[in-house]
């Protein structure tokens, strides 16, 4: 009996240490970046735009294939507090973990290809997806990212 008593706990223990950790949810403290960019490989111009939140500001930054000819460019903007609570509330860590990086064909055919990035304490992800078609999941954060993309760019000055 005693045996089987020790079978069974030391099988129990070895299941449990085959589990993995669960991913603790976002805290309030914890910190969060967020990334979104668009780029088009066919292209001439600034092709390649991203941006960049960290709680309090917003940087822009723009790129083109040939630096030479298209030199880098960024704008920065302070972020309302209220901007960056929606923002914080739009993101689900599990469902964001659960995405896989590649979505469909992105900047086949020169479609443009989206991406959303998340940075925390313990987590760097990006998703990548055709222009516009984030996954069901992430939908309405990489909507407000681009919403936020497009008005930087507006503000910036830049086409």
């Amino acid at each position: 009996m005693t045996a089987r008593i020790l079978m069974t706990a030391a099988l129990l223990a070895s299941l449990a240490a085959c589990q993995s950790p669960s991913e603790p949810t976002l805290t309030t403290s914890e910190t969060l970046r967020l990334r979104s960019g668009l780029e088009f490989g066919e292209c001439r111009g600034y092709c390649r735009t991203e941006l960049r939140l960290d709680g309090d500001s917003l940087l822009l930054i723009q790129r083109g294939w040939r630096a030479g000819e298209f030199p880098d460019r960024a704008f920065r903007a302070p972020l309302a507090p209220e901007e960056w609570r929606a923002l914080r509330a739009l993101f689900d860590r599990d469902a964001f973990l659960a995405l896989d990086t590649t979505y469909g064909c992105p900047d086949c055919a020169d479609g443009g290809a989206e991406w959303v990035e998340v940075e925390t304490d313990a987590l760097l992800k990006r998703v990548t997806f055709e222009n516009g078609e984030a996954p069901q999941p992430i939908e309405r954060l990489a909507g407000t990212l681009r919403r936020l993309r497009e008005r930087a760019v507006a503000e910036a000055g830049w086409q």
